[in-house]
């Protein structure tokens, strides 16, 4: 039937999307060109650890990014190449998708899950973020969290969901300046969202006086 075809189709789009970003994304890492701001990121990698803390402390970003780069950097082995340093963005924009294909569809379904993956993948912007030596595919990765963990607290609160929570806020804040304002102005929604439903939730002065 068209409605069995359909959902074949989508289940497979399901499967398939998140193996084709990671295809389609990783060639970009495999180059070892870099503009002014990548180049910048991988000096502060070859810095020692005492020298990187200071000078990113007293930038206008936190060391968060620029730990787990170096991290990441020596566990792939080090030297001369920048495949290494344009493979962790890569990594966070699979995490990313990974969260549409698996937390999305956990929240809504998998008909909205490869909506969120296919658009996503169209978008030029992320494929040229996925191979960019900087902090901006770390920071999508974790505000998205950050937002679908809130609409999951929406639904139904648990202690875990808090906890992942304000990890992914805490970490989206360390990421970048404009993710800070970001995560700001998010938490600012969510408040609203939360002090609305708490409005319309709780019982008026009327119906406790008349019980």
């Amino acid at each position: 039937s068209l409605v069995g075809s359909e959902m074949c189709i989508r289940d497979r789009l399901w499967h398939a999307l998140p193996v084709i970003a990671l295809l389609l994304w990783g060639a970009f890492s495999i180059r070892n060109n870099l503009w002014y701001d990548e180049a910048y990121s991988a000096s502060m990698v070859s810095l020692p650890w005492k020298r990187l803390i200071y000078i990113t402390a007293t930038d206008d970003h936190s060391p968060f990014y620029y730990v787990i780069l170096k991290l990441f950097y020596h566990l792939c082995g080090g030297g001369t190449h920048f495949w290494s340093l344009k493979l962790l963005s890569v990594l966070f924009m699979t995490g990313y998708m990974l969260l549409g294909k698996y937390y999305v569809a956990k929240l809504f379904d998998r008909k909205i899950s490869v909506y969120f993956m296919t658009f996503s993948l169209l978008m030029p912007i992320f494929s040229v973020q996925a191979g960019n030596v900087r902090m901006y595919a770390m920071a999508l990765f974790f505000l998205t969290l950050a937002g679908l963990a809130a609409y999951d607290i929406y639904r139904e609160a648990t202690r875990r969901k808090w906890i992942v929570f304000c990890v992914a806020s805490i970490c989206t804040v360390y990421c970048h300046t404009f993710a800070l304002i970001q995560t700001f102005l998010f938490y600012m929604l969510f408040l609203a969202a939360i002090g609305i439903c708490l409005l319309y939730t709780s019982p008026s002065p009327r119906d406790s006086t008349s019980s």
